[in-house]
């Protein structure tokens, strides 16, 4: 009897989904910086070695929300759209944004730098790949600021290095 309800425990546990991370794009027709994402990458983005460990989830802002993205900006774990494309790598909450799109290549730029920042595993496809923020953004933070996911590193000696800092984080 115990193997046969450990056995039924397995089958049920191994039948529940796991939450991974997902890539939602936040979308509109009239958006032409999103119509050249959907030409550009949506056809052969499913295939790549991106969609692996982020599958792409394309949602319309011009239709009704689907009930779950309600919910999660109800509840904060979601912020508000201000402009498409949005981004957003989802875990059941909002991980991390990206707003706009500047073409495939800096697209999967950023996309494999944050995959390969928050798995390991991931290699990026070989090519030119500059210095980027946490945020895809090509651009070195000016000297003295600390450029870190580590709030801890984020501390200043003096206020005049804070308000710097601050000012490049925006």
């Amino acid at each position: 009897m115990k193997k046969l309800l450990l056995a039924f425990m397995f089958v049920l546990l191994m039948a529940l989904p796991v939450q991974a991370l997902e890539l939602l794009m936040f979308s509109t027709n009239s958006c032409g910086f999103c119509r050249a994402f959907l030409e550009e990458v949506e056809p052969t983005y499913h295939d790549s070695e991106y969609a692996k460990h982020l599958p792409l989830n394309i949602l319309d802002i011009d239709k009704p929300p689907p009930q779950w993205i309600i919910a999660a900006f109800e509840d904060g774990r979601l912020s508000g759209i201000k402009q498409t494309p949005t981004f957003v790598i989802w875990d059941n909450k909002e991980v991390a944004r990206l707003v706009g799109y500047l073409g495939k290549e800096k697209f999967y730029e950023s996309i494999g730098t944050f995959i390969e920042e928050n798995t390991g595993e991931f290699k990026k496809p070989k090519g030119n790949h500059g210095p980027m923020d946490d945020f895809g953004n090509a651009r070195v933070p000016p000297l003295g600021v600390i450029n870190s996911r580590d709030l801890f590193q984020h501390m200043y000696k003096t206020a005049e290095e804070a308000v710097k800092a601050s000012h490049w984080f925006g």
